[in-house]
């Protein structure tokens, strides 16, 4: 991504190979704020796992991949009761 309103999709798989959705960036220059980044996530038509008489409470963690192959937390949003279309406050 490098121009003004471009778009990026990606397919997300499970750990085990599966499609797991879409992911959808898009990317706008905002010339007030060369240095920080603000983002805002919702997730649509997300999968319920929690069975028949309760839904998903979604979250969502940002990791960076390492040179050695780990994995470092770098971000993780509030949960979000019983809500399958979520939106989590920017950060």
């Amino acid at each position: 991504m490098g121009t003004k309103n471009q778009t990026m999709i990606q397919d997300l798989k499970t750990k085990n190979g599966k499609f797991g959705g879409k992911l959808v960036l898009r990317a706008e220059r905002i010339s007030q704020s060369k240095n920080l980044i603000h983002m805002q996530w919702a997730g649509k038509k997300l999968m319920n796992t929690d069975g028949w008489f309760d839904k998903s409470d979604p979250f969502l963690r940002i990791l960076k991949s390492r040179n050695n192959d780990e994995w470092l937390k770098v971000h993780e949003t509030e949960y979000i009761k019983d809500n399958l279309n979520p939106m989590w406050k920017p950060f």
